[in-house]
């Protein structure tokens, strides 16, 4: 059965399905209108595996096709809005949706234009390149997967955005933000308040909750180093918890005492043991709710939280299931609000200077493409204020337009001339 009415959980799905004909001319460049159909990302051990369809025909970078596809497919890695950079739709709002994310690192699809069959990761907001992977392209899809060290050691959970489209303009982008899921039977499933439905949390109460981190024929919990084992929630607020490990009071312990859910995210069932040994911890209730902030939030919230450690072998893992926030004694209720997240201070800094002989070369690599057009972006939205928008600052669409009439290699350098 569904939880409760109010979703603080990441509102994203593994993936996202895009609607049919809802691409645009968004420059006035013309068809054709790449459109988006569907994004997957999901993750393993080890990997972070991506695949975009279309509803209509691309071909990669590198051949310069009229349907050559260019954009990112961003990720924020800590689920935090905070940190990162936003999502580069948001600076072209509208026609695109602007959404709440903070990228922190990227495909560059376009990319593919230098090195043919590769595609680059970058992370932001420095736009630094990590990594070089290998993409590869169907009629109207492309795919590839990128190891998590280079996500800066990521377990795998990620929240996604991306926007797409040819070399002279976007033309769509994702009008919600996906969260990442492991590969089927690649990593463990957790109950919260195993053999209970639904998932209801007191944050008045002083005992424990019990969460169970399930085992499989996939996922063996004795390899699961207990020390290593926290709470937190999954959107990126508040900090973590460990489970009790007493005496006094109760410690983890082996037992069979759940089944995996198959079900939607924050779905759940009342079932107890598979014959499976799990993991069956307890939390202490007020250390979860104040190391979480779950007491700023408002009564009857459902929030995703995630269970996250290391085996014994070094390698992470991490399992989410949702609770229910009994609705607080109502002289408490005042008291509860939710709290936006913070916003990174921008210092202002000046406008970029074209390099030499290359105008919208904003890096000195003597190409003009889409690193350029995002620091342009960046350092924009840093010199005139925050948000970009009536009210605060935004980016010159002039100087948008002007980068993308230079976009391409640079022509050479003048030489100078030869002296006898």
């Amino acid at each position: 059965m569904v939880l409760g009415a109010i979703a603080i959980c990441r509102p994203g799905m593994a993936q996202l399905v895009d609607p049919m004909g809802d691409a645009v001319d968004s420059f006035g460049a013309g068809p054709p209108l790449l459109d988006i159909d569907t994004i997957s990302v999901t993750f393993d051990a080890t990997d972070l595996f991506f695949e975009m369809t279309f509803h209509t025909p691309i071909s990669p970078a590198s051949v310069l096709a009229p349907d050559s596809v260019a954009g990112l497919l961003e990720f924020d890695t800590d689920q935090n809005p905070g940190t990162g950079f936003p999502p580069l739709q948001n600076f072209f709002s509208p026609p695109f949706v602007p959404l709440v994310a903070g990228v922190d690192y990227a495909v560059d699809v376009a990319s593919e234009l230098f090195h043919p069959g590769f595609v680059d990761v970058l992370q932001l907001p420095g736009f630094i390149l990590v990594d070089t992977v290998p993409i590869t392209y169907g009629p109207m899809s492309f795919s590839g997967q990128i190891a998590l060290a280079s996500l800066g050691g990521d377990d795998g959970v990620v929240d996604f955005t991306s926007i797409i489209g040819t070399f002279p303009q976007p033309t769509d982008a994702t009008d919600e933000v996906g969260t990442s899921t492991a590969v089927a039977g690649d990593g463990p499933s957790l109950d919260i308040k195993p053999g209970s439905c639904p998932n209801s949390l007191n944050r008045n109460s002083n005992g424990v909750l019990p969460v169970g981190l399930l085992g499989s024929a996939d996922f063996d919990v004795t390899m699961v180093d207990v020390s290593t084992v926290e709470i937190s929630r999954a959107d990126g607020m508040g900090g973590s918890a460990a489970p009790n490990e007493g005496p006094p009071g109760p410690h983890s312990v082996f037992a069979d005492v759940g089944t995996p859910f198959g079900g939607e995210l924050c779905d759940c069932h009342d079932l107890e043991g598979d014959g499976i040994t799990d993991l069956s911890m307890k939390f202490r209730t007020q250390d979860v709710v104040v190391a979480l902030e779950l007491d700023r939030l408002p009564g009857g919230a459902l929030v995703e939280l995630v269970v996250s450690g290391t085996l014994l072998n070094g390698e992470s893992f991490a399992a989410s299931d949702c609770v229910r926030l009994v609705p607080p004694h109502p002289s408490k209720a005042a008291a509860l609000a939710p709290v936006p997240p913070p916003k990174a201070a921008l210092a202002p800094v000046p406008p970029p200077a074209d390099d030499a002989g290359c105008p919208g070369d904003l890096n000195g690599d003597r190409n003009v493409g889409l690193p350029d057009l995002l620091r342009l972006i960046d350092l924009q939205a840093r010199w005139a204020g925050w948000p970009p928008g009536p009210g605060g600052g935004g980016v010159d669409p002039g100087l948008v337009l002007d980068l993308i009439a230079n976009w391409g290699p640079c022509p050479p350098p003048p030489q100078p001339a030869a002296t006898r």
